[in-house]
């Protein structure tokens, strides 16, 4: 009659890491398109010479890096910082700024 209550709440933590991750993913894809497409129409020798696009770049390569070493490393004991949420809001006020 009793309920594992450990159980349940590891099971809602594990759920809640999943659903994390997959928004993260979605929103490191939406990055990727909105930074990376406009090289096609605008191509690579006109992207490369704005010093916002480069940034937008680099800070993408950065994010991507970050994301990698959270995957390799799940356990949060090994990654007590992450840097991706900052450079998500570094991402909105460039794309904001640009506006």
């Amino acid at each position: 009659m009793f309920t594992d209550f450990h159980l349940v709440i590891g099971t809602f933590n594990s759920l809640a890491l999943v659903i994390l991750n997959f928004l993260e993913g979605v929103t490191l894809l939406i990055l990727m398109i909105h930074i990376l497409f406009p090289i096609s129409y605008e191509g690579f020798h006109l992207y490369r010479k704005s010093l916002l696009n480069r940034m937008k770049v680099i800070l993408l390569f950065i994010l991507v890096a970050d994301i990698v070493v959270y995957i390799l490393f799940p356990v949060n004991y090994y990654l007590p910082f992450r840097i991706a949420p900052y450079l998500r809001v570094v991402f909105f006020i460039l794309n904001n700024r640009e506006l």
